[in-house]
């Protein structure tokens, strides 16, 4: 990896060759498992010729790999489903550019982060309300100990994405 890191450093000529440098060089740091150094040299790539590297679908995998794994899932599902959206079109265009195994791999690992990316906060909500019942009068309904769980996670600064409506309006209370 590290004579990788030094031809990337010392080839600021072709755009071209630096792209290609840039994208095995976060595979080197996917294979040694190292997600923030990946998502660093897709983010710089990204910068350096974001008309060139956004061509490629291969780095928005890496870049929704590394963010998978550095806990930022809203940002990953984004990512796998922009490399797959990219890949699709060149398949249309050029049959068989993608294999459609690869293709069927990374659209289960993007219904995995979407699932994933959505029961953080129903186990948040739903384990706000049990605190909520536990703090309340014996005569107080569910529905105000869902109604502050949900105000609690609106209020969170640490998870300011749950304040979207799409997190917590699905939930109702029945029979309380």
């Amino acid at each position: 990896m590290e004579e990788a890191i030094a031809v990337y450093g010392r080839n600021p000529g072709n755009p071209i060759e630096r792209a290609s440098l840039a994208y095995y060089l976060a595979l080197a740091h996917v294979n040694a498992g190292n997600a923030s150094a990946a998502l660093n040299t897709t983010q710089a790539a990204f910068a350096y010729r974001p008309e060139l590297v956004s061509r490629y679908p291969e780095f928005y995998w890496i870049e929704g790999w590394a963010k998978a794994r550095l806990g930022l899932i809203a940002q990953a599902v984004a990512s796998y489903s922009a490399g797959i959206g990219l890949a699709e079109a060149y398949n249309e265009a050029e049959p068989g550019r993608f294999a459609p195994e690869t293709l069927a791999a990374l659209r289960v690992q993007e219904a995995y982060l979407s699932a994933r990316s959505s029961t953080v906060p129903s186990a948040a909500l739903t384990t706000g309300v049990f605190d909520a019942l536990a703090d309340m009068p014996d005569n107080d309904s569910g529905a105000k100990a869902l109604r502050r769980s949900i105000l609690a996670m609106i209020d969170d600064p640490e998870h300011s994405s749950w304040s979207q409506p799409g997190v917590w309006a699905p939930f109702v209370t029945v029979g309380w």
